[in-house]
C-alpha cells in the first residue's frame, strides 16, 4: 500500500498526517480532540467533588463566586498544603485533596477562558464552592 505524509498544525502543534489511498472504512479524525487520552478513573474523583458542591450549594454556583480566580487559587493551595502535610482526604467531604485541587484548577482554567479580566478583584464575600 502506497502512502505519503504531510505535516499539519493543530493548535500550535505540528503533527504528521498520513494519507492512504481511498478505501472503505476511512474516518478523518486528524485535528479532532481525542478525549480517550483522559484518565477517566482519576477524573471520577473530581466529579465526586463537583457532585458534593452541587449538593452543598447548587448546580453551576462556582461560576458566580466573586473574586473566583483568587479564591479558587487560595482553595487549591489549601488542599495542596493539606496533602503535602500528609492529609490524603478532605475531612469535610472524605474526597482526595488532590481531586479538590484539580477541581479548583479546572475552575480557574474555565474563568481564564471565559472572562475578559480573570485577575482577582478586591471583593471577598459571596457564594462558595466545595473546592
Amino acid at each position: 500500500m502506497k502512502s505519503y505524509t504531510e505535516n499539519m498544525w493543530v493548535d500550535g502543534f505540528e503533527i504528521e498526517k498520513i494519507n492512504y489511498p481511498p478505501k472503505k472504512g476511512r474516518k478523518f479524525d486528524a485535528g479532532k480532540r481525542d478525549y480517550t487520552l483522559l484518565p477517566w478513573e482519576a477524573l471520577e474523583e473530581v466529579v465526586k467533588v463537583l457532585e458534593y458542591g452541587v449538593a452543598k450549594y447548587e448546580l453551576g454556583n462556582w461560576k458566580h463566586v466573586p473574586d473566583a480566580m483568587q479564591r479558587y487559587e487560595a482553595a487549591g493551595f489549601r488542599h495542596r498544603v493539606a496533602r503535602l502535610q500528609g492529609e490524603a482526604n478532605d475531612p469535610e467531604t472524605g474526597i482526595s485533596h488532590l481531586a479538590h485541587e484539580v477541581c479548583c484548577l479546572l475552575f480557574q482554567l474555565w474563568f481564564m477562558r471565559h472572562t475578559e479580566n480573570a485577575a482577582p478583584s478586591s471583593e471577598s464575600s459571596g457564594p462558595k464552592s466545595s473546592c
